[in-house]
C-alpha cells in the first residue's frame, strides 16, 4: 500500500512538473516582442524595412518616425504585410513634419510580418513593431 502510494505520488509530481514546464515554452513562445530599426540617410535609401517571422498572429503596434533635414512639407507612408499572402494589410500615409506616431493593424496571420516604410532618401527613419 505504502509503495503504491509512492508510487503515484511520484506519477502526480511528474505530471505537474510536465505540464509545468509546457505552460512555460508556450508563454515564452507568446511573450511580447519589440523590434525596431534605423535606416538612411546615409546609405540612401527609399525603403526601411523590418521584418519578423515570429509574429503570432492578431494585433500590432507599428511605430514609425521620419526625420527630414531640409525644408519639410513631404509625405511618407507606412505599410504593414503578412503571412498567407496579407499584402499591404495596413497601409498609412503620414506627413513628414509629424513627430513620432504609433498606430495598430489588426487581423494579421501568424507567421512571417514585414514593415515597410517608403521615404525621400535623404530622410532618417526610426521604425519598430510592438506585440
Amino acid at each position: 500500500m505504502f509503495r503504491r502510494s509512492i508510487t503515484l505520488l511520484l506519477a502526480l509530481v511528474a505530471a505537474v512538473t510536465w505540464t509545468t514546464v509546457g505552460v512555460g515554452a508556450a508563454q515564452a513562445a507568446q511573450a511580447p516582442a519589440h523590434l525596431t530599426a534605423t535606416c538612411g540617410p546615409v546609405p540612401p535609401q527609399e525603403m526601411c524595412v523590418l521584418e519578423t517571422p515570429h509574429f503570432p498572429g492578431g494585433t500590432i503596434a507599428v511605430d514609425v518616425d521620419v526625420i527630414d533635414p531640409g525644408k519639410g512639407g513631404f509625405e511618407a507612408k507606412w505599410y504593414l504585410s503578412g503571412a498567407n499572402g496579407q499584402f499591404k494589410h495596413c497601409v498609412v500615409t503620414f506627413k513628414v513634419d509629424d513627430p513620432a506616431q504609433s498606430w495598430l493593424c489588426h487581423g494579421l496571420n501568424p507567421g512571417w510580418t514585414h514593415l515597410y516604410v517608403s521615404k525621400n532618401p535623404w530622410m532618417t527613419a526610426s521604425i519598430g513593431l510592438r506585440w
